[in-house]
């Protein structure tokens, strides 16, 4: 959908994000993320075996610098990710909205990570991407876009994954909750005093919402296997290469690599 509202997208990419994880999470092994950029490419693979994963279309989105509290688009960063020419129609959109913000090619103030976050979110959903990947670093963080992942959006989505995602977005951004929902999964089959039914793949959802249209209580999601888990440190080896023990939100459910080259 071309918006440029978060609440448009907020609640998709979430999920796709838990279906990612949930996909790569299966084997219960520690994996790495190698992102050829060159080639606009990253390939998941185990990481004491080296066995492939899957493959995901990928470019740079952005980056959040947090010693000076800037944001700076993919299409202006040197370390972009093939991402020049997909941003040509979002630009120019919002040049013609006067939305100035997704337009500036040079580094720009924000208030703090989790606005740097919601740019990337609403440019990801205007660009019809599967997902969008947070990679922390030394100073900040680097936002990369999952364009494509045929193999996660292969996988089937449930309503743990849908409350999860849900429990993600409404802990992490700040949206109209009632219109976020609207926005994912279209009107309520019934509405309940201050509780609304979804059906979604015949499966049933139902949001428990205040007078203010925020949602203030979600049933406890079947529980999941246990994934193996780090210290939730980060750090840098000589290479080059960021390790830690982390997923694209603070909830790190699984360790992982991520090969990058160089860090903003």
């Amino acid at each position: 959908m071309q918006s440029f509202r978060t609440e448009d997208h907020v609640l998709r990419l979430m999920e796709n994000q838990c279906r990612l994880e949930r996909h790569l999470g299966r084997s219960g092994r520690p994996w790495e993320m190698c992102v050829d950029p060159s080639r606009g490419m990253a390939l998941f693979e185990d990481r004491e075996t080296g066995r492939p994963l899957l493959h995901a279309e990928v470019f740079l989105l952005g980056s959040y610098d947090e010693t000076d509290g800037t944001f700076l688009w993919g299409w202006a960063d040197p370390a972009r990710v093939d991402s020049t020419t997909r941003f040509g129609y979002l630009r120019k959109d919002a040049e013609a909205l006067g939305l100035l913000r997704f337009h500036y090619s040079f580094p720009f103030r924000v208030s703090d990570d989790v606005e740097a976050e919601e740019l990337i979110l609403i440019a990801a959903g205007y660009l019809g991407c599967f997902t969008y990947w947070r990679q922390p670093g030394r100073n900040g963080c680097r936002f990369l876009a999952i364009a494509r992942c045929a193999a996660a959006e292969a996988f089937p989505s449930d309503s743990a994954l849908r409350y999860a995602a849900i429990d993600r977005a409404i802990h992490r951004f700040r949206f109209d909750h009632a219109a976020g929902a609207a926005a994912c999964f279209g009107a309520p089959l019934r509405v309940m005093e201050n509780t609304r039914l979804y059906v979604v793949n015949d499966e049933p959802l139902t949001l428990m919402f205040d007078r203010f249209g925020r949602i203030i209580h979600l049933p406890r999601p079947a529980p999941v296997p246990a994934a193996p888990t780090g210290n939730g440190r980060a750090s840098e080896d000589s290479s080059g290469s960021f390790s830690a023990s982390a997923s694209p939100v603070p909830a790190r459910p699984f360790p992982f690599r991520f090969r990058w080259p160089g860090n903003r």
